[in-house]
């Protein structure tokens, strides 16, 4: 099992020198995909049992004094997302084929060991990124 918060890179948010926000980025044929995980709470058992490690290299942002709603914290964040790339959003749900797809990617690829085990085992990956990920 791999914790992607056991460790930081230039992409990430720190406070303290502790991972606030993970964040990763793809570009593909012209599109941009940007992925971010931002904790807003951790319980220590969960965290151990289910992403592996200690919550030692963690900041959240309850720890940090922030009280609003999951929903409050989404709507600002949207907002200024929108704000800072000049356009708007929409919320929306996936489409049939949209949630179709998910759920077979997630069953079929994400939840096999192959795929969560890909990283350290890949003998083509640089070595910088085979260290970044032994060091989680």
């Amino acid at each position: 099992m791999s914790n992607c918060f056991q460790s930081a890179t230039r992409a990430d948010f720190v406070v303290d020198g502790r991972k606030l926000l993970g964040a990763a980025q793809c570009r593909k044929n012209g599109a941009i995909l940007q992925h971010g995980s931002l904790l807003l709470d951790a319980d220590e058992t969960l965290w151990t049992r289910h992403a592996g490690g200690s919550l030692r290299n963690v900041v959240t942002l309850k720890s940090l004094g922030v009280k609003n709603s999951r929903e409050e914290i989404v709507r600002v964040l949207c907002e200024g997302v929108a704000r800072s790339w000049n356009t708007s959003l929409r919320l929306s749900a996936l489409t049939p084929s949209e949630t179709k797809m998910a759920n077979f990617l997630s069953e079929q690829k994400y939840a096999t060991e192959a795929w969560n085990r890909r990283a350290i085992d890949a003998s083509n990956d640089s070595p910088e990124r085979v260290n970044l990920i032994r060091e989680k």
